[in-house]
């Protein structure tokens, strides 16, 4: 359960972590006003790796998401994440978790060359945690984000959030973790992405590999 001292605690230390990213971004948005292609309003079929290093762990995580607009500012995205957990005790345990969220971006902040765009997800999901780095249950869950993308040009785009899960058998059991990425894209076909991730109470820091295959 996440209290109010160790969240803030949380906060702080990933706003030190994330100065850098953000200071670049803030650097890039000045240089440049042009719309990009990003995650947010777009078709695409989604390839992720993440390494996680927790406490006496070590974590590989595959992910799969498929996106889907289905109006201006509206998506829908379904995703399954596989995790196979190595314990510096011998154990190896496997966890996944299959979600889908709806996404609501805000795209007017855009408008004149404008780089933010808001965005906030709703969503439900399941979880298989054999290796006890989700919430430590089997079972229906749900999740919350919210978080802006910043629109550099016309190929690349960051994204800067926080994201909310939880149980549906016990709300006292929650988790936040914290996300910044970097997206480039290629031909507006082929998405590269690097990530970072951080979950609060699991205590495990993930860098991430992404690659999105867009049809729009």
């Amino acid at each position: 359960m996440i209290d109010v001292i160790s969240f803030k605690t949380f906060n702080t230390n990933m706003m030190i972590r994330s100065l850098p990213i953000i200071v670049t971004s803030l650097c890039m948005a000045l240089a440049t006003g042009l719309h990009a292609k990003s995650k947010l309003g777009e078709y695409y079929l989604g390839f992720s790796y993440f390494a996680g290093d927790g406490t006496n762990l070590d974590i590989d995580t595959l992910d799969i998401e498929l996106a889907n607009p289905v109006s201006e500012n509206n998506d829908v995205r379904i995703g399954l994440a596989w995790m196979n957990v190595d314990q510096t005790s011998g154990n190896d345990e496997t966890s996944w978790w299959l979600t889908a969220d709806y996404i609501y971006h805000y795209d007017g902040l855009m408008d004149g060359g404008g780089i933010f765009r808001p965005y906030a997800s709703a969503g439900i999901g399941y979880a298989n945690d054999g290796g006890k780095v989700l919430l430590r249950e089997n079972g229906f869950g749900w999740q919350l984000a919210v978080g802006t993308e910043l629109i550099f040009n016309s190929s690349l785009s960051a994204l800067l959030g926080v994201n909310f899960y939880g149980m549906w058998s016990d709300f006292g059991k929650t988790d936040a973790e914290w996300e910044a990425s970097l997206l480039y894209w290629i031909e507006e076909t082929h998405g590269i992405g690097l990530e970072y991730r951080h979950s609060n109470d699991a205590d495990v820091n993930y860098i991430g590999l992404r690659y999105l295959y867009s049809w729009q």
